[in-house]
């Protein structure tokens, strides 16, 4: 079963011959009687012919693959990547590798709490405490582990009473950490939440996995994926066909892309972090980046284009603007900030990444360090 489950060339001609050998006994069966039957099966035996050299031809240029099977060279449902804890985070004070396709292989260490970090200290009252939330790109995936934007950024306030908490997680989205920070990274007391927001999260992670309903009741429960995935996987054809009509390169159900547009994932997003802001009186920056190095289009998400103050505990920010800057300076070496095939960034990348939020976040962290210790 898993030979098949996971598509690769042997089974996919598998799969052709058993699927033409059964049209042809159908076929044969309900029509051998009739003069017309040996030119019709002349016929579907050229298209057959063609459908294959097509089908194979975009499998040897790589037309419509996925960024899995481009990363790993075989094909993984993105289904398979939903966490399945209800808190999403590592094992405590684990050692592991975060590696890709033979571009990068970093070490990395977690902390008691379950997160890619130095170990937390949560006695010292007398620090302004500032809690990163994101995904691969905050937890750092693509460089060594003191290399992410959040232990670049923290460097730049050595200087001063702030502490950083890197809760950064692989594979997560904003729900799942919104749902970290509320039922266990508020331990931390942060005095700021930076909340890291990608393209990739409105438009594929959450259509894949929904939005904070899907920890009703603090249970974690998934809508299924759609039954057309296993024909999309074996099908390159398909694919190309399926991605024209949808606009998406992920197989993603055609009525989640009709009911559950990104937009309306972000506003959701905007009011659990507003509401939770105002009742903890904590400032709550929500950030945007794009996952790769077309900054000239940012997706669906105009809004989060131009700073924009939700409230007075809630900022939108957009790193565009900053990034779009290092385009016009060096389009080349602004290209080399992200590995050329797995997409994150690079520690040169991570660096601009670091730069930019700290502009960002600047007059916050300098009006909240004003209240907290010189009241």
């Amino acid at each position: 079963m898993n030979f098949f489950s996971e598509p690769n060339w042997i089974a996919t001609i598998i799969v052709y011959i058993s699927i033409v050998y059964i049209f042809y006994k159908i076929l044969k069966k309900l029509f051998s009687k009739y003069s017309w039957y040996p030119k019709l099966l002349a016929i579907l035996k050229y298209l057959v012919y063609c459908l294959l050299l097509i089908e194979f031809g975009l499998r040897i240029i790589g037309i419509n693959q996925t960024h899995i099977e481009r990363k790993s060279g075989k094909y993984e449902s993105l289904y398979k990547f939903r966490p399945d804890k209800i808190i999403h985070k590592r094992t405590p004070n684990e050692s592991f590798n975060l590696k890709s396709n033979g571009e990068f292989d970093f070490l990395f260490k977690t902390n008691s709490w379950g997160y890619s970090d130095g170990e937390w200290d949560t006695s010292n009252k007398k620090n302004l405490n500032i809690l990163a939330l994101g995904d691969s790109f905050t937890e750092g995936v693509g460089a060594t582990q003191d290399s992410s934007w959040v232990a670049q950024i923290s460097k730049k306030y050595s200087k001063r009473n702030i502490r950083w908490y890197n809760g950064g997680i692989s594979a997560s989205d904003p729900f799942t950490n919104f749902y970290n920070l509320q039922h266990e990274l508020y331990q931390l007391k942060p005095d700021i939440v930076v909340q890291v927001l990608s393209n990739q999260d409105f438009d594929e992670d959450l259509l894949l996995r929904g939005g904070y309903e899907r920890f009703k009741n603090n249970q974690l429960k998934y809508q299924k994926a759609p039954y057309f995935e296993y024909v999309y996987a074996y099908s390159y054809i398909v694919r190309l066909l399926r991605n024209l009509i949808t606009k998406k390169e992920y197989y993603i159900s055609l009525e989640n892309l009709k009911n559950n547009q990104s937009t309306y994932y972000f506003e959701q997003l905007v009011y659990l972090y507003n509401d939770w802001a105002q009742k903890n009186q904590t400032q709550v920056i929500l950030v945007h980046y794009s996952t790769d190095y077309n900054y000239y289009n940012v997706g669906n998400l105009s809004k989060i284009d131009s700073s924009r103050k939700v409230s007075d505990y809630l900022k939108i920010e957009s790193v565009t603007s900053c990034y779009q800057e290092s385009i016009l300076n060096d389009l080349d070496s602004f290209k080399s900030l992200w590995w050329k095939i797995d997409h994150h960034h690079t520690a040169q990348g991570y660096r601009l990444m670091s730069n930019c939020i700290y502009d960002l976040i600047q007059p916050t962290v300098d009006s909240t360090y004003e209240v907290k210790f010189h009241q």
